[in-house]
């Protein structure tokens, strides 16, 4: 996983109360290989959200849900994780909505998480 943009506000995981990710993903028609980033926002619409960006990088089906729960567990290293993607939210009982949106250009891929 590639380095990711982030600003802590929230300190602890029993602050997170919900996990939105956004992703973009591009198909490289002549290599044939696909590409994605995401947006991952912990607390949307609270005043402590906060929003980590995971850079343009390779990746297909659902690899955008392990890199964003990845993001997730970096995030609060002291909590145990194990190899499920964003499903393992559910057993915590911290609601999460996942969005991807495919056939995007590869520009637009890029800027979404610079």
């Amino acid at each position: 996983m590639k380095t990711m943009n982030t600003t802590d506000k929230i300190t602890r995981l029993e602050q997170l109360q919900s996990v939105t990710v956004h992703a973009k993903e591009w198909f490289d028609r002549a290599n044939g290989n696909s590409y994605f980033s995401c947006r991952v926002i912990l607390n949307d619409g609270l005043p402590d959200a906060e929003t980590i960006k995971l850079p343009f990088q390779y990746g297909y089906g659902n690899s955008s849900e392990y890199a964003a729960m990845q993001a997730i567990a970096a995030r609060f290293p002291r909590t145990k994780w194990d190899n499920r993607p964003l499903w393992q939210l559910r057993d915590r009982k911290i609601p999460f909505s996942y969005f991807k949106q495919e056939q995007c250009t590869r520009k637009e891929c890029e800027k979404f998480a610079s």
